[in-house]
């Protein structure tokens, strides 16, 4: 079967009159799934026509940036994730100097549609509820809306179905491997303008849907972070509370205690692998352990699939720490594809499934996040993970779990090396790291507990997706058929 198919409710050879042609001349214009919601049933706008006012905000430089903690948020795409809700896991703070005028600091209600990104994203849009000074980049355009006329709640959750309608894709214009949507498109966009009973509707429909989504994933949290407490209590091991007063970090080490290993204070304070030998199992280095540690390789441009209409069945995915998500679960959403034909040239290179991949470079509060990789098929990994395949006297799925945990106890926080914005744990760290090693059937308990403790969020963020869908399925059929 072909790598694309053509919609079925869109024609590949059309007609468009002249008096209906507004100013593109590119086929994608006319022909996308915008034609179904101008054919709706209610008023339809243009979005200048009940917009206030469009404002775009400015670039910053790494050099502008503020490095530390102090300044404020400067809005990005990256802020605003796939189903249009404000994130800030990754923030760039700026100097509050910079912001020279206040129409530069974001209003409640203001709608914030992405208009550079990559073609599948453009157009994705946040709605701004948060209190505090926040600023926006040259990537996002700030929409005032008229309330008399259209509420915010309903122009950002139609944006974001004009989005996942793939509209922006369609009349988006392409450059550099990116996109965009002009101001002047942005303003000519045709939109359905339901009356504002309607509209309100619309709005507490999609509001019901968010509480009940927000509901479930805070249980799929709760079952999260129930895991390394579950596992530190089957290893025995009780961590201390800490105090962290001035007085406390200024400490001292005896010679012989640090003989051997590193001399930066970091590696000492606090550290969670002093627990280790109070708990109920004997404390074992990694390599003891391990079969065989192999790190993944470098893949430059002239190594990847870099046009995406080739048939990428017949590439292999390389995996990177991209493909790692928060819950240390594999994701196939950011993907860098290797051309086949290194399959028979890199054979020891695919992998095998039972190796637990671990991490090594990254961010140095990420170092160390690990998944067990159990996928059928071919597959490649980067430079950035190590392959740890182990011994009998090791359960990969429990290595995997007891890995996360020294992440997130931040073990390798403090045994990293730095360097150029990047941190690392390589090979002959790793294989000395210190583990409790449970008899192989504890392990496999441990192991199985856990996978049901992950199976059951995953089951609840499922079904707060799935949820969320139904009502943008039913928000659009108002929008269509009302």
């Amino acid at each position: 079967m072909s790598a694309f198919e053509i919609d079925s409710e869109l024609k590949s050879i059309f007609l468009v009159k002249r008096s209906q042609v507004e100013g593109r001349l590119d086929p994608n214009f006319y022909n996308s799934n915008l034609k179904k919601f101008i054919n709706a049933r209610h008023s339809i706008r243009k979005i200048s026509e009940v917009v206030l006012s469009f404002k775009t905000g400015f670039g910053v430089g790494r050099q502008d940036q503020e490095k530390g903690t102090s300044g404020i948020i400067q809005v990005r795409p990256t802020n605003i994730d796939a189903n249009g809700f404000m994130r800030f896991d990754r923030n760039v703070l700026i100097p509050l100097e910079l912001i020279n005028n206040q129409n530069l600091l974001l209003e409640t209600d203001d709608v914030l549609f992405n208009n550079t990104n990559s073609q599948d994203l453009v157009g994705k849009t946040a709605l701004h509820k948060f209190v505090g000074q926040y600023s926006f980049s040259n990537h996002i355009t700030v929409i005032k809306v008229d309330k008399r006329q259209i509420k915010p709640e309903y122009l950002w959750i139609l944006l974001n179905i004009y989005q996942r309608n793939l509209i922006f894709y369609a009349i988006c214009t392409n450059w550099n491997n990116q996109s965009g949507v002009s101001l002047d498109v942005i303003k000519s966009l045709k939109i359905p303008v339901p009356e504002m009973g309607i509209q309100q509707k619309i709005a507490e429909l999609f509001e019901k849907s968010l509480k009940q989504k927000v509901q479930k994933e805070t249980q799929a949290v709760e079952q999260i972070a129930r895991i390394d407490d579950y596992l530190l209590s089957e290893l025995g091991i009780r961590i201390p509370e800490r105090d962290d007063a001035l007085e406390n970090r200024i400490f001292t080490v005896n010679f012989s205690e640090s003989s051997g290993k590193r001399f930066d204070p970091l590696f000492f304070y606090h550290n969670f692998l002093d627990q280790l030998p109070m708990g109920r199992y004997p404390v074992e280095p990694l390599s003891k352990h391990v079969a065989y540690f192999q790190s993944g390789f470098a893949a430059g441009k002239g190594d990847q699939v870099t046009d995406l209409t080739e048939q990428l069945d017949e590439a292999v995915i390389q995996l990177r720490p991209t493909n790692l998500n928060d819950d240390r679960e594999l994701v196939f959403d950011r993907n860098v594809y290797i051309h086949a034909n290194a399959l028979a040239k890199r054979h020891s290179d695919i992998l095998q499934p039972g190796e637990v991949l671990f991490n090594n470079t990254n961010s140095q509060e990420l170092v160390g996040k690990s998944v067990l990789f159990d996928l059928e098929g071919d597959y490649f990994c980067s430079n950035h993970m190590t392959r740890i395949g182990t011994a009998n006297s090791l359960h990969p799925d429990f290595l995997a779990h007891l890995l996360n945990l020294y992440q997130r106890q931040s073990v390798f926080f403090r045994i990293c090396t730095n360097w150029n914005n990047q941190s690392g744990v390589n090979t002959g760290v790793l294989s000395g790291v210190p583990i409790p090693i449970p008899p192989i059937e504890q392990q496999k308990k441990i192991a199985q507990t856990i996978t049901d403790l992950r199976s059951s969020a995953k089951k609840l963020r499922q079904e707060a997706k799935d949820e969320l869908e139904q009502a943008r399925k039913e928000v659009e059929r108002m929008i269509l058929e009302e």
